[in-house]
């Protein structure tokens, strides 16, 4: 990707640039920061009465646009290089405490609770000059305990990545899990993602985490690709065999035009989806403790300190809970000092070990795989069947989610339904994932803009 902005991307409006097409049209005096603001503004005054995305939008925000353009301005028409994420507008998960805003994890119960500070991530984005501004952007911040990066990302025909387990803070965000939990990038391309992975992530040395910190200097002679057969969809159904249609088109796409090698990786029954939920998952079991912890932190306050007193208040919305909060609840064996608990740690590790050895075997340079292996449930739907993302988030490897293709269009799906293709790597070479997914989307170009936005052009 180039800075220049094409005749192409300037067609598209504001809503489908890229950062660096953003800050060459900033620079050109195309368009302004406020101006930039006011279309995600009037994105969500457009869509969310029916999306109900965002949940708090910055006062501030056009203020704060208009602050940059008058810095901008002073800085003359030289060689300006403006920071990795001036001036862009960014959506924030809200799970990030930030101390001007909120922070509710989309809990009635907690519209209340507010915090002295910010999380690590959000003080790390404000000191590139990220205008966390309204609650919809050109990239956005999220946390993956399960799928949470990468289910968004393959059912909107974007990228979500979630890093290796420590590469980013995890402090002061709303936690689920500690075996489990990462934060990560969202956005429209592997690049946008790259620019505000590095902004978020970590210095130094990474947080205390189980998974090997061992970060090997060689590089695979040639890249070599596990295509997962086990994760493909059925192919008795229709949305199965559409699934696995999209993927084998891209894969072959791929394998045209670089030089990749596929080879199948066969059934492992130890790697079954359905199986890990069932015997590996941790959410029921840390859950409680750790919101718990958070929820008395001397910087939070709310009238809520403990998951406990969010179920008394019954303020939050009962339809959309899952098995997972009445077993933590429970408590029982579902918490972090029984046997069961202690027996998914063994099962994790076990786990951990095994794909550690499918790479090391086959010569691995990444799994690829359907992130789910039938398409999206429709808006409203409380559930999303036939997730492949706990492999990754179990063993705490990066996986990334870019799309793939469409299915094929119809009346209520008038471009085709997006599917994402994961690509799982080694722990702690996210930089290779990250060219790996860069040269994959160069090639497939998968990505459509949704037909519905009312594009705002820059001038």
């Amino acid at each position: 990707m180039g800075n220049n902005i094409t005749k192409t991307s300037a067609s598209s409006g504001i809503h489908e640039l890229t950062i660096r097409q953003y800050h060459a049209a900033l620079l050109r005096q195309q368009t302004t920061c406020a101006a930039t603001i006011e279309a995600y503004l009037a994105q969500i005054a457009r869509h969310n009465s029916t999306l109900k995305a965002i949940l708090t939008v910055n006062s501030g925000a056009l203020r704060e646009a208009h602050l940059k353009d008058r810095e901008l301005a002073s800085m003359g028409n030289g060689d300006v290089s403006l920071p990795s994420l001036y001036g862009v507008p960014i959506v924030l998960k809200d799970t990030f405490t930030t101390a001007f805003l909120p922070t509710t994890s989309g809990v009635k119960a907690l519209r209340s609770l507010i915090t002295d500070s910010s999380c690590t991530v959000v003080e790390n984005l404000l000191s590139h000059a990220v205008a966390l501004a309204a609650n919809m952007g050109l990239v956005g911040c999220g946390g993956d305990t399960m799928n949470s990066l990468r289910s968004p990302a393959s059912a909107c025909a974007i990228v979500g990545f979630r890093p290796t387990k420590g590469q980013i803070s995890r402090q002061g965000i709303v936690p689920v899990t500690e075996t489990q939990d990462v934060a990560g990038p969202m956005g429209r391309s592997v690049d946008d993602v790259r620019i505000l992975f590095n902004a978020m992530r970590s210095k130094g040395e990474p947080e205390n985490v189980k998974v090997s910190t061992a970060r090997p200097s060689l590089e695979p002679p040639q890249i070599r690709i596990g295509m997962l057969e086990d994760y493909l969809g059925d192919d008795s159904t229709a949305e199965g065999k559409t699934v696995n249609t999209v993927i084998h088109q891209a894969l072959s796409s791929i394998q045209s035009r670089a030089t990749v090698e596929v080879v199948l990786i066969p059934r492992n029954p130890n790697w079954d989806v359905p199986l890990l939920r069932e015997e590996a998952d941790m959410q029921a079991y840390e859950f409680r403790t750790l919101i718990d912890a958070f929820l008395q932190s001397p910087t939070v306050q709310t009238p809520h300190t403990s998951l406990a007193s969010i179920a008394a208040s019954g303020e939050y919305n009962q339809d959309a809970m899952t098995a997972v909060f009445e077993k933590t609840l429970q408590g029982g064996e579902s918490t972090p000092t029984s046997a069961e608990y202690r027996r998914r740690l063994e099962r994790i590790e076990l786990l951990t070990e095994s794909v550690n050895r499918c790479f090391a075997e086959h010569g691995l340079t990444a799994l690829v795989y359907p992130h789910q292996r039938q398409l999206v449930a429709p808006v409203g739907y409380k559930a999303q069947p036939g997730r492949n993302g706990i492999l990754a988030a179990l063993t705490g490897r990066p996986a990334i989610c870019i799309p793939a293709g469409f299915s094929p269009k119809t009346p209520s799906a008038p471009q085709g339904i997006p599917i994402g293709i994961e690509i799982m790597g080694q722990p702690w070479h996210d930089e290779e994932i990250l060219n790996l997914a860069e040269t994959f989307e160069t090639i497939l170009s998968a990505r459509k803009p949704p037909i519905s936005t009312n594009h705002v052009h820059t001038t």
